[in-house]
């Protein structure tokens, strides 16, 4: 957990909220029981004392805080209003615990899982038996840049700060990928007949 907890570190404009207490975590289970709804499973409140709510690309995952950026005004609601609001909703007593696009992250505590489900049908997608498990497949590796990509970045970007040259090229390649990794291959001046053969595998770099 610290492993992963120090990857979060290292992300560029994640929200990452201050750790969890002992009395946050019996705060949001006590109001968790009033509303008829399970409590906070032992390794994720293990989770919270090291991140107490996280943001990032899309992927929200819930502390017993209810935090606003005073920059950009997003929200990141606190795991027992979610949890309430969702029960209401799909109508079953689960610990809705984050989010990420069109999936839903929940702890079925019939079966002592942790689930990805669809956030309309509310299908199963996936299960694990431990909230480690769960980070590990749904956000490290899917979510998180493992640590040789984030170390190639930062060098990347530090020999662009310090060498032009080195800048203007890793920009223009960039601006390639973009335009869909076609180089003008008009060398001789002579104009070729347009055509479209993008098959749309550079969309994600647009």
């Amino acid at each position: 957990m610290g492993t992963f907890y120090r990857k979060l570190l290292l992300l560029d404009e994640a929200m990452i909220v201050r750790p969890a207490t002992a009395e946050d975590i019996e705060w949001a289970n006590n109001e968790l029981k009033k509303s008829n709804l399970p409590s906070i499973p032992n390794d994720y409140a293990d989770f919270l004392r090291h991140c107490n709510g996280f943001a990032f690309n899309g992927v929200e995952l819930y502390g017993t805080d209810n935090i606003t950026d005073n920059v950009t005004n997003f929200q990141l609601i606190d795991i027992v209003s979610f949890s309430e609001q969702q029960s209401e909703f799909y109508n079953d007593q689960q610990l809705y615990f984050g989010r990420v696009d069109d999936d839903i992250f929940t702890f079925n505590p019939a079966v002592a899982k942790y689930e990805t489900r669809d956030i309309s049908s509310f299908e199963i997608w996936d299960q694990y038996d431990s909230f480690e498990m769960f980070l590990d497949k749904e956000i490290s590796t899917k979510l998180v840049p493992n640590w040789e990509n984030m170390s190639i970045s930062f060098i990347v970007r530090s020999k662009m700060k310090k060498d032009p040259l080195i800048r203007k090229n890793m920009l223009e390649y960039y601006k390639l990928m973009a335009d869909g990794g076609k180089e003008d291959d008009d060398m001789d001046g002579n104009e070729e007949e347009e055509h479209n053969d993008d098959d749309g595998r550079y969309d994600a770099w647009v």
